[in-house]
């Protein structure tokens, strides 16, 4: 190699010791720094906490309450000078927000040297409509010397959700059905319903039908909202088939865990009239308190009075006189009919000379005897 050659390859080296000389102090000072930081938190105690985070799950309406125990660690080797006294707050974490309705037990507790336990209690009850996911923390803060809090934070998050439904395994109660307001007979196929259960949670829905197993198919009526103490009352309802003696209406009610009672009435379903039939009748003239009668009879729901009469008038002598009677069943339906009667004269014997009934009359043979009635 040349001089020149040698030349340039100095100046490349010194360039190289200079800029190592300057990475030396840099280094140096780095390393100072670090251990002056490693310096400071060896000077300062610790809090401790009884806990790192808490996961707490509820319902609108339940409570929580957790308790926290806290002490100062003696880490640093300098000592912190007590009593230290550690306030306490609940702040947000993130975008989420504290609860209103939590609270703390205390706000600050004071140490009076190291390991000394202190508790802190957080608690609430979550209200209704409530329902969601809190995230906060419990918050320490102190200006006592050589003691770092931020050791002592502890972090909460609380979901709330809203009540769930109690399993409900209790049949409806005291389930009842009235007809026609417990009438024993009707004559027509619209009738008129009462009906109410009771039940623990809440009755939900309900179904009429003209038998038991007909309310296997029969349309669900909904309840809404959900009635405890359910009734309903002049409710319409239509018959159908023939007359008979006991049409039935049954009722089943529902609550929401589909536990159901039955109840049913019956009633008597009679739309034919009754027989009216006239009995013989005759009076004299202007006899009083006069009456016709007539028997009534019905087949079904029978004659409300099997004897139905009228007031005849015997002002005027005659026959093929009428009077109309009306006669009823127990289902309300009715017929009438003219019955006949006759109004004769009262013959109660001759006027004198001719004697009474019971008396022999005697006369000359040829005389003239007059007649009077």
């Amino acid at each position: 190699m040349g001089w020149r050659g040698k030349h340039v390859a100095s100046r490349q080296e010194g360039k190289k010791l200079r800029r190592f000389g300057r990475a030396i102090p840099l280094a140096l000072a780095f390393v100072l720094a670090m251990g002056a930081v490693a310096l400071a938190d060896n000077l300062e105690d610790t809090l401790v906490a009884g806990g790192s985070g808490t996961t707490i799950s509820l319902e609108e309406g339940e409570n929580f309450s957790t308790s926290i125990s806290y002490q100062v660690a003696k880490t640093g080797s300098n000592n912190t000078e007590f009593p230290a006294t550690v306030s306490f707050s609940l702040e947000a974490v993130g975008s989420s927000s504290v609860p209103s309705w939590t609270s703390l037990s205390a706000s600050s507790l004071s140490f009076s040297n190291w390991g000394a336990a202190q508790t802190l209690t957080v608690s609430g009850t979550a209200p209704t409509g409530s329902a969601g996911t809190y995230e906060f923390r419990l918050e320490p803060s102190s200006s006592a010397p050589n003691l770092n809090v931020t050791t002592g934070r502890v972090q909460f998050i609380i979901t709330v959700s809203e009540p769930s439904t109690p399993s409900d395994t209790e049949d409806p109660q005291n389930a009842s059905i009235t007809i026609n307001d417990g009438d024993t007979w009707t004559n027509s196929t619209s009738v008129s319903l009462d009906f109410s259960a009771t039940d623990n949670v809440g009755i939900t829905r309900y179904r009429l039908a003209e038998s038991s197993a007909g309310l296997g198919t029969a349309t669900d009526v909904a309840v809404d909202p959900a009635e405890a103490s359910f009734s309903r009352t002049n409710q319409s309802f239509t018959l159908s088939g023939d007359d008979g003696a006991a049409k039935e209406v049954w009722l089943q009610v529902f609550d929401a865990s589909g536990n159901s009672a039955t109840a049913s009435d019956s009633i008597g379903l009679d739309r034919v009239v009754p027989t009216v039939t006239c009995n013989a009748a005759s009076f004299l003239l202007n006899q009083p308190n006069a009456e016709v009668t007539a028997t009534i009879t019905d087949a079904l729901s029978g004659p409300l009075n099997t004897t139905e009469s009228a007031v005849a008038d015997t002002t005027s002598a005659g026959t093929g006189q009428t009077v109309s009677i009306t006669g009823y069943d127990n289902a309300g339906n009715s017929a009438s009919d003219d019955c006949s009667y006759s109004v004769g004269y009262n013959f109660d014997g001759l006027y004198a000379p001719v004697d009474r009934p019971n008396t022999l009359n005697v006369s000359k043979a040829g005389q003239a005897i007059p007649l009077e009635a």
